[in-house]
């Protein structure tokens, strides 16, 4: 008898358990990575999907996942660890975080939105496997949910947030964050950012032109850190020296990698990054065997080509945006912004390559000028069949 209650008890708990995740709960439901900031005056508050590898000193039985009695043990040090990692301001004035609470996002958490036919087969699972009484105490997540009261000294009007706790995982190195406050008519506002380790600061409801100002440091640096665009542009304009040649070329490159962000960016086309990173660097062998090879080409042949090559670099490049997030609403200042990032840093690359080879026109003789010229090629071509074999194994 008493064997037969405590088996109607588990079954009882197992079928709440159930109407508790296939229904919305209460607390916040947030997908991995993914909060949101609300604000109403000087007071708000914040929900954030946090990995639990980005924290430290918690893992006691180094399974890489977190368990209730792992939080329970460590609360303190996990929440010391929130404060410093998760920063909020309005013009440099720091925000407080206040009432902050932590909860581990189980699995059945961050799959809230089952459909009812799942919830049935789920309590098929638990009455099956009801025996054990430690299911709760044994389950263990990935992601922990973060929420906190936040406090401004007054009602802040461009939010900034920073956030430093990313995973060790490739797929927990971003954030996207929905903040949301009541407009000047009185209408609710709401904005997006992204947040990545390279880009850990976003200001909220920015004007257009601190947008297009990001964005101009986002695509100056993509230029300058992608070594195969530089080596692309180097092997491209060290082939011959003119003016005329050099306009025609950036320009036809500048055009299709434009042209390739904005479909991206639009949702018109996507590719594998795989694909597209191992197509960049099979650009980088076609010019280098052209260069070496000193095949002749009309100007129309050359930028018929680098066209085509400027459509592959473009998804390259609109994986930065995509990487760094399209803020809600201002797609044009956007991609205004990133675009003008992109040509001033290939510009400055240019004017690097001109002033590099007008040194040695006037301070070697042409034969030194040639070797300099093949040099870049064999190097470049080197460079790129190293990159290819790496991208595609």
């Amino acid at each position: 008898m008493l064997s037969r209650n405590i088996k109607g008890f588990w079954i009882v708990l197992g079928l709440s358990n159930v109407m508790v995740t296939a229904f919305p709960a209460a607390a916040h439901v947030l997908f991995t990575q993914q909060g949101t900031l609300n604000i109403a005056g000087s007071r708000g508050n914040i929900a954030l999907s946090v990995p639990v590898s980005a924290f430290k000193e918690w893992d006691d039985n180094g399974d890489g996942a977190l368990s209730s009695r792992e939080l329970q043990a460590h609360l303190g040090v996990i929440n010391d660890q929130v404060k410093v990692g998760i920063k909020l301001d309005d013009n440099g004035d720091p925000a407080v975080l206040e009432d902050i609470i932590l909860s581990p996002a189980f699995p059945t958490d961050v799959t809230r939105k089952k459909k009812k036919d799942e919830a049935v087969d789920q309590v098929s699972n638990i009455l099956q496997s009801i025996t054990s009484a430690q299911v709760e105490n044994d389950a263990t997540a990935s992601h922990l949910v973060v929420e906190a009261a936040v406090q401004f000294s007054t009602a802040p009007k461009q939010p900034r947030i920073s956030i430093n706790l990313f995973g060790r995982a490739p797929s927990e190195r971003f954030f996207k964050i929905v903040a949301t406050h009541p407009g000047p008519s009185g209408n609710s506002e709401s904005d997006v950012a992204y947040i990545t380790p390279t880009e850990t600061t976003r200001t909220f409801f920015a004007s257009p032109l601190h947008t297009v100002a990001q964005f101009i440091r986002i695509g100056i640096e993509h230029v300058l850190f992608g070594y195969d665009h530089i080596l692309f542009l180097i092997n491209l304009l060290a082939m011959s020296f003119s003016f005329k040649r050099w306009l025609a070329l950036l320009s036809s490159f500048t055009l299709a990698h434009g042209t390739t962000i904005s479909l991206v960016a639009l949702n018109f086309v996507h590719a594998p990054s795989s694909w597209v990173e191992a197509l960049i660097a099979a650009t980088v062998i076609l010019v280098s065997l052209s260069h070496i090879s000193r095949f002749r080409l009309s100007l129309r042949q050359e930028m018929a080509i680098v066209s085509c090559c400027g459509l592959i670099h473009g998804l390259g490049f609109a994986a930065a945006i995509s990487g760094n997030g399209i803020e809600a609403g201002r797609l044009t200042e956007t991609l205004v912004g990133f675009n003008l990032g992109i040509e001033s840093g290939q510009l400055l690359i240019a004017v690097l390559i001109f002033v590099f080879f007008e040194i040695l026109r006037r301070w070697s003789t042409p034969a030194i000028l040639l070797l300099a010229q093949k040099f870049i090629g064999l190097w470049c071509l080197m460079c790129g069949s190293v990159w290819l074999i790496l991208r595609i194994i």
